[in-house]
């Protein structure tokens, strides 16, 4: 990573940021994921990759989610695949099988109808506003 930021490779540094992220996450260290977030949304902003903000949104669903806010992680899902669909970047499976359990946690923390309002409620969400949610778990 430090090459990376030496040399400017924004790309690079955002994937391998993500990737810590999501590794803290799978470890139960959700704090951490987020805190590792920070840097992965600046680049993402900083890129303009939309690509990488909607990871940046999925993998803080999973931390939220793994914290026990399971509305935020529904509407973060939500705000995500909207995202994905706007420019046309579908999630990949293994993405897909990783965020799975944390999905599931959340539709069963607060039922599968609490969930999908608030997924369906995100989707509508400006893009400030989706960059200001992501920005307060960060």
């Amino acid at each position: 990573m430090a090459i990376s930021r030496e040399i400017g490779l924004k790309f690079t540094l955002c994937y391998a940021h993500l990737g810590l992220a999501r590794l803290a996450c799978l470890q139960g260290h959700y704090a951490q994921s987020h805190s590792i977030l920070k840097e992965a949304l600046l680049l993402s902003q900083d890129m303009g990759a939309d690509w990488a903000f909607a990871f940046v949104l999925e993998t803080n669903a999973c931390a939220a989610a793994g914290q026990g806010s399971h509305e935020t992680a529904a509407a973060l899902w939500g705000a995500a695949a909207r995202l994905r669909e706007m420019v046309g970047a579908p999630l990949p499976q293994a993405y897909a099988d990783i965020y799975q359990p944390f999905e599931a946690a959340a539709r069963n923390g607060m039922g599968e109808a609490a969930f999908t309002t608030a997924w369906q409620r995100a989707r509508q969400f400006p893009s400030p506003g989706v960059l200001e949610l992501a920005q307060g778990l960060t």
